[in-house]
């Protein structure tokens, strides 16, 4: 028997599996829709905290020759990023929660297909 096609069928079979195999960027499309919705939430935040601290910082700027005011104005951009902190981590929090009971999900469908 000649081997040259039967090495050519195994690998015409193989080599596209090995291909998705290695891949690691394939997702599903829910994945796809879940990571686009995070990152423009997360783009609009942050949007949001810089114009925030933006406009503070135009308000120390006019406040140049009062010390007093400015230093007031100081301690409240101070506040305003631990509060903007807060809010990214409480995020983060919440999604690592949407996560797990994502993954919490999956296991009790895997359990309960396997009965």
């Amino acid at each position: 028997m000649n081997a040259k096609p039967l090495f050519a069928l195994l690998t015409a079979f193989a080599l596209p599996m090995a291909a998705n195999a290695g891949d690691s960027t394939h997702t599903s499309a829910r994945h796809d829709s879940v990571k686009a919705a995070h990152q423009s939430e997360n783009a609009a935040m942050k949007a949001e905290h810089k114009a925030e601290r933006q406009e503070l910082k135009a308000e120390i700027k006019t406040a140049h020759g009062d010390s007093a005011k400015k230093a007031e104005l100081k301690g409240e951009m101070t506040a305003l990023k631990q509060e903007q902190k807060a809010e990214k981590a409480a995020l983060k929090a919440k999604r690592q929660q949407e996560r797990e009971a994502r993954k919490a999900e999956r296991e009790a469908k895997k359990a309960a297909k396997g009965k």
